[in-house]
């Protein structure tokens, strides 16, 4: 037993037992490199990752090998979803290492990092090493041998390499761009609106038509790209097809959970039929949100079957969510997920047996083999290869729901049990948009009972509530409360926003402006970038990066916060102040690298569609399914005159909405009129995404011309 036995993250206390003399990340570990003037060698991986768990089978289970690692280094394990800012700069190292020797930066875990012990600079990085040499690998020995001996014989070149390295990750973490806002090729900066859907188009160029998504394999969702296509099809209608044949295609593949709702977390075939199978909470969450919004009656399907998954397998007795499921069973990937034909008759009979054995593809042939398991029986994922006809819905449902209770009573995947903030405003999140678009308030309610446990789990206040003091990342029983990186915090805030603007609950938009003042103090550097950190880590660094990853970026999620904000409820005009600062701040690191950052281009995109006059202090819809109101509220000293049937106070344009004109709440000389706050009230078809509201706004000396409001729905 080693010191990972003192901890309490799931992932390091899975490798307690191993005859490695590993150490958590911290003073400890790095005094002993220094001491010993040996490198660390750094693990990073997180519980559910069953690429880690085979390279801990192989490797950090073998007796020599820990002996090996005693030898010639300090080995030092670390849970990357507890420590995202240590995995940051490791993973930015091996994207950097593997550019500057292979010609093209990948990365993945399990991450294999090794460390100068003085500077804690990375010298090399990789992923995953097998037992014995394969597809041009060394093997894990090999590699330990060649490491410990280059140390030996080369260590000025290897200090010499790790600092050349360490100024591309700086460059990458930190989110450096041309000083002067050119791009690459010379282009002069852009209006970032324009930017975005220039963007957007690249996007469509690049997406793969046939297959759907974006790619070959392994192919991810890449949730934030699909949202900056949802955010500009108004202006690009190509956008909404290549979104919507993305959603159609993970909805029919076996990275959607066809039996228990939810998505596996990348598929490792372009066609999307075979799944890497861990289930974490934020692809779904990521994906819900999308779903839903669609007037497709199939893919709101998907949205409220995984949104019914969140609450049926990912929720805590607090009210909290679990963060993530395990790829696999007894060392079997898939295991849970995998069937036969015969194992589902046996399920549910002969007729709906050979009925779902068709519908979910496996009439077409066995398509998963273990290649860790050769001697397993072949056996099938379930995909659709087309949508069922509507009518057969009601049976595919019945028989799925037998399906999962048959799938129940088999050895459960493992369950990564920690909360982590910025998942669990995720989920909240996609709960609430869920109840909102798909007109099922079970999950608003849900949304707002989750609200209130992670506020009351992460999130520290002053005596008088008015203010945030701390905000802290990870909840599990024993875990140390690390500070939350901004990613956290941005996510929180968005959450909080959505629920705000779907309830109207003042109480909400207090929380959202509390934890932005939060961050503008504590996250936000003298040049008006967003940091992740705190306060600089042990390599100088704040995080000030726009990269949206599997999670969006904390800087780009703050920006869509500030983005809405600036048209919707109280401080209206600050929000806006704010957020064209930090998009300034941040024009530079956008245009040498557009694709990365998303979400700074949504909120970009939206800062200038959406941008309200001074005649009008905010203007957002709230409610929930078809029926919704939208909210108007006039600056003070303005008004909107009734008018008549001739002359509407107000004029609705868009495809899908209607609106019935409220009564005056106000006079103007003797005349009827519209003043402060005025609520419309409307009829909204599933899959309309904005509309126009056209008012004359009116002061004391003047009427202004016929005013054309932008507002989402």
């Amino acid at each position: 037993m080693n010191r990972l036995a003192r901890e309490t993250s799931p992932y390091l206390r899975q490798h307690a037992q191993n005859p490695v003399d590993w150490f958590p990340w911290g003073d400890e570990a790095i005094a002993q490199a220094r001491a010993q003037g040996k490198p660390l060698f750094v693990s990073i991986g997180y519980s559910t990752c069953y690429w880690c768990h085979v390279m801990e089978r192989e490797s950090f289970e073998v007796a020599a090998i820990g002996a090996q690692l005693a030898k010639d280094f300090v080995a030092v394990k670390v849970d990357r979803e507890e420590r995202p800012d240590v995995d940051d700069v490791m993973m930015a190292a091996c994207q950097a290492y593997t550019a500057m020797t292979e010609g093209r930066a990948s990365g993945g875990w399990p991450l294999t990092v090794f460390l100068e012990p003085d500077t804690l600079r990375p010298f090399f990085a990789g992923t995953y090493f097998p037992p014995a040499p394969s597809h041009g690998r060394p093997s894990f020995s090999m590699l330990l041998t060649a490491i410990a001996t280059a140390w030996r014989e080369q260590r000025e070149a290897i200090r010499a390499q790790a600092d050349a390295l360490f100024a591309a990750v700086a460059r990458s973490v930190d989110g450096e761009g041309t000083a002067d806002g050119v791009m690459a090729d010379g282009t002069k900066r852009v209006a970032l609106e324009q930017l975005a859907i220039h963007t957007a188009e690249a996007l469509v160029q690049f997406e793969d038509a046939q297959e759907g998504g974006f790619g070959g394999a392994p192919k991810f969702p890449q949730p934030a790209w699909l949202e900056l296509l949802e955010s500009v099809q108004g202006d690009l209608p190509s956008a909404r097809a290549t979104l919507n044949r993305a959603l159609h295609a993970m909805v029919r593949g076996g990275v959607h959970d066809h039996l228990g709702g939810g998505f596996h977390r990348y598929a490792v075939d372009r066609s999307w039929r075979v799944p890497h199978f861990e289930k974490m909470l934020y692809d779904s969450a990521l994906l819900i949100p999308l779903l839903a919004a669609t007037g497709d009656p199939w893919l709101r399907r998907a949205a409220r079957r995984s949104a019914e998954w969140m609450e049926r397998e990912m929720l805590r007795a607090d009210g909290l969510m679990h963060a993530a499921q395990d790829a696999e069973v007894d060392g079997r990937e898939g295991l849970n997920f995998l069937w036969t034909a015969q194992e589902m008759i046996d399920a549910v009979g002969a007729e709906d047996g050979a009925w779902a054995a068709t519908q979910f593809g496996l009439d077409a042939g066995t398509n998963f083999h273990d290649p860790h398991h050769p001697e397993a029986p072949p056996s099938n994922v379930l995909f659709l290869a087309e949508i069922p006809e509507i009518s057969q819905w009601p049976r595919l449902d019945r028989v799925s729901a037998a399906l999962l209770h048959a799938r129940g009573a088999r050895k459960q995947p493992r369950i990564d049990d920690k909360a982590i903030l910025g998942w669990n405003a995720l989920a909240i999140r996609a709960l609430a948009e869920a109840g909102r678009l798909l007109a099922e308030p079970k999950f608003v309610a849900r949304a707002s009972a989750a609200l209130d446990a992670a506020w009351s789990a992460f999130v520290e206040q002053n005596s008088r509530r008015d203010a945030v003091t701390a905000v802290f990342r990870v909840r599990r029983t024993g875990l140390p409360s690390y500070a939350a990186p901004l990613e956290d915090v941005a996510l929180l805030a968005q959450a909080t926003l959505t629920l705000a603007t779907t309830t109207l609950d003042t109480l909400q938009f207090d929380r959202v402006w509390q934890l932005v003042d939060f961050a503008t103090r504590v996250h936000l550097d003298g040049a008006q970038r967003w940091c992740e950190r705190n306060a600089t880590d042990e390599w100088g660094l704040r995080g000030r990066a726009l990269q949206d990853g599997a999670v969006p970026s904390g800087a780009g999620t703050m920006a869509v916060v500030l983005a809405t904000l600036a048209s919707t409820g109280p401080r209206a005009k600050d929000a806006g102040a704010l957020l064209r600062q930090t998009l300034d701040a941040s024009r530079a690191a956008l245009l040498d690298a557009p694709t990365e950052a998303a979400r700074t281009l949504i909120a970009a995109y939206w800062a200038s569609q959406y941008a309200l006059p001074e005649s009008v202090e905010s203007l957002c819809v709230t409610g929930i399914g078809t029926e919704r109101t939208l909210i108007l509220t006039l600056a003070r000293g303005w008004h909107v005159m009734a008018g008549d049937r001739a002359h509407p106070p107000f004029v609705l344009h868009g495809a899908g909405l209607s609106m019935r004109l409220p009564t005056a709440n106000a006079t103007c000389d003797g005349e009827p009129a519209f003043e402060g706050v005025v609520r419309l009230a409307l009829s909204v078809d599933l899959g309309a995404r904005e509309g126009v509201l056209r008012l004359q706004p009116c002061d004391a000396t003047r009427c202004l011309a016929s005013l054309p409001l932008l507002f989402r729905l």
